[in-house]
């Protein structure tokens, strides 16, 4: 694996770890770039980020509408597989990876990123789980876009009855 690749997958793993870590707030990509960056306004760490976070959308992990990021239902599953219902909590330093063996702000062992890639590799050869993917990231999308015209329709309400929120 090339240097570069591997900052990729850390930096992947940052944000997934924050996103996880902060549900269920929803982040912005500002607020995210400034708890992992240490220098949020470079052009090479807004780069590295937004290919981290493509990656991640495209994984189906993360939902983005290019400002708010949220962790989908698969990634809030596959942390409650890892840390259980509450019984381990999630690291502290938004920049550390999940912790592996139940110790928290641990790094994630080369055992569990290669039982992680194995679990990632499966699911991307299985059609079904695909499907359901598909599926489920398209039902977020019809809820998201349901939503945004309601809010549209209660602005274009509260603009014709001279209300102002």
């Amino acid at each position: 694996m090339t240097s570069s690749a591997g900052c990729d997958l850390e930096m992947q793993l940052a944000i997934l770890a924050l996103v996880l870590r902060e549900h269920p707030e929803v982040l912005t990509l500002p607020t995210v770039a400034n708890r992992l960056l240490p220098n949020p306004q470079t052009l090479t760490g807004g780069i590295a980020l937004a290919r981290a976070l493509r990656r991640l959308d495209d994984e189906g992990l993360v939902f983005s509408d290019g400002f708010c990021l949220q962790p989908s239902r698969p990634a809030l599953h596959f942390k409650r597989l890892l840390f259980g219902e509450g019984l381990l909590g999630m690291p502290t330093n938004p920049g550390m990876p999940i912790g592996g063996g139940g110790a928290e702000d641990a790094p994630v062992s080369e055992d569990a990123r290669a039982a992680i890639e194995r679990h990632i590799a499966a699911r991307r050869a299985d059609p079904e789980f695909q499907q359901r993917l598909k599926r489920a990231v398209q039902q977020e999308h019809e809820i998201s876009e349901r939503q945004r015209r309601l809010r549209q329709e209660d602005e274009d309400d509260d603009q014709e009855r001279g209300c102002f929120r």
